[in-house]
């Protein structure tokens, strides 16, 4: 046998197996045993097939080749965090701030269906134009949200009308993200003309939905549920996708939020936990859990949509997978260093522009100039000479953040610094007191230990990520 040496990886003891990972982005899922003997580099003790992988993806070296595998080490490091480098895809534009909900986990400071002074300038609108052309590259998706995006249902219309105009050398798609409230026969009719996709909330029956998403002016439940069924029946051409955020309410009820998606008929779904952007601390009480109480639900609704007969993916879950084994660096939170520009730009209904809509979400509970990263009445090049940009992301390379250097999931997980700078006033964070950090970890843990211990997973897994 050559012989041979260790190349750093971390590693990650789940029950009585072992996940090792490297600056490949590599992984290999281990036996306690076979854990064992490559660290005590007792490899001749390794059947072929094991030490052969190992190998190949670079957790060992013969002792003449270390130089040149810690070079190819590097340079997949560097190609990953030169791919988070590129600029955006997403662009979120706020037509209003109004709304017609009075949603209790809302994270944004909405304003009354009514009030004054919420709306995004039409003046704006060639100069966010003029923006998304300066940053993106052949590809931009357009998403307009809110408050209720559809009560200033006017300004999407001129945008789209002059976005199509303006970039008609791109590849440019259109989303706006609404709850269905203000929409009417011929909203749907330009929306199935101009091709443009809707994403919806769902929280699940009836009763938790109205229970989540509450409003003085309609039954929220009912008219998401008229709505989508008259668009399947009469605009099949409409894309509709939806998004179940989790409450304290929520966690009793898996299979009631499953069963309500497959009753409208959608085959996709993702759902989400909250997020701790804007809430007062009786609020959190009152809706919020903790990572476990969120896991367990977790855990229980993911059997429920493996298990279906048929076809149903989780999105959320899907997301993770594309890290482990695609690389994919499409999911914002999941993105090092962070996705701040680089992920997503939110083009405000005051002109102001953000990194992220998290950004957004706390700047409106904070008043913080920091996070306000330009305005749409500037050069977009002035945009990317921002020193708080600059120090944010300098911040956000999980390679070298405490907590998260040593962790055997930081080449698949990403760097949050708004969430941490919310959460605990730091932009790096204790990643031991995280939110954040613990579910993630317990996600990787999950599918991890499920795709390889657990022929159903595996099975529904791999059909996912063929289908992504």
């Amino acid at each position: 046998m050559r012989e041979l040496t260790h190349l750093p990886y971390n590693f990650r003891r789940l029950d009585d197996n072992f996940v090792i990972s490297n600056y490949a982005g590599q992984h290999q899922y281990l036996s306690e045993d076979d854990f064992t003997n490559i660290c005590k580099s007792d490899f001749e003790k390794l059947d072929s097939e094991t030490l052969s992988s190992i190998e190949s993806k670079s957790f060992v070296s013969p002792v003449d080749e270390v130089e040149l595998r810690q070079r190819i080490l590097s340079s997949k490091l560097a190609t990953r965090i030169y791919s988070s480098l590129q600029p955006p895809g997403l662009f979120m534009v706020v037509p209003t701030l109004r709304c017609d909900h009075d949603c209790n986990y809302c994270q944004v400071s909405r304003a009354d269906y009514n009030a004054q002074g919420y709306d995004l300038d039409e003046k704006y609108i060639n100069d966010i134009i003029k923006h998304i052309d300066f940053f993106s590259k052949d590809y931009a998706k357009v998403e307009f949200q809110g408050g209720e995006p559809l009560i200033n249902f006017e300004f999407i219309k001129r945008f789209v009308s002059q976005a199509k105009i303006t970039l008609k050398d791109k590849d440019v798609s259109f989303v706006i993200a609404t709850a269905l409230g203000p929409i009417t026969d011929e909203i749907i009719e330009w929306v199935d003309k101009e091709k443009i996709d809707l994403s919806i909330s769902i929280d699940g029956d009836e009763v938790l939905h109205n229970t989540n998403r509450p409003s003085k002016r309609i039954n929220s439940f009912v008219n998401t549920q008229h709505t989508i069924r008259k668009i399947r029946s009469f605009y099949p051409n409409v894309s509709l996708s939806a998004l179940s955020t989790v409450t304290r309410l929520s966690l009793e009820k898996p299979q009631a939020i499953v069963d309500t998606f497959l009753d409208l008929g959608f085959r996709d779904m993702f759902v989400r936990p909250l997020s701790p952007y804007g809430f007062a601390v009786d609020t959190w009480r009152k809706l919020g859990y903790s990572s476990d109480e969120f896991f367990e639900f977790y855990k229980e609704l993911l059997d429920i949509i493996v298990n279906y007969d048929g076809e149903l993916i989780e999105y959320n879950a899907l997301l993770h997978l594309n890290r482990i084994f695609k690389q994919s660096n499409s999911h914002v939170d999941l993105k090092s260093p962070a996705g701040l520009i680089f992920g997503a730009m939110v083009f405000d209904y005051s002109g102001d522009i953000f990194g992220s809509d998290e950004s957004r979400m706390l700047y409106k509970t904070t008043g913080s100039e920091e996070l306000i990263l330009g305005n749409v009445s500037k050069n977009p090049k002035d945009l990317i000479k921002n020193k708080n940009l600059i120090a944010m992301l300098k911040d956000s390379f999980i390679e070298v953040n405490p907590g998260c250097c040593d962790c055997a999931y930081n080449q698949y997980c990403g760097a949050d610094p708004i969430y941490h700078l919310s959460a605990q006033g730091d932009l790096i964070g204790d990643k031991s007191k995280s939110f954040f950090c613990d579910l993630e970890i317990k996600m990787f843990d999950y599918i991890f230990t499920k795709y390889y211990s657990d022929e159903l997973y595996y099975r529904k897994f791999n059909e996912w990520l063929m289908m992504s």
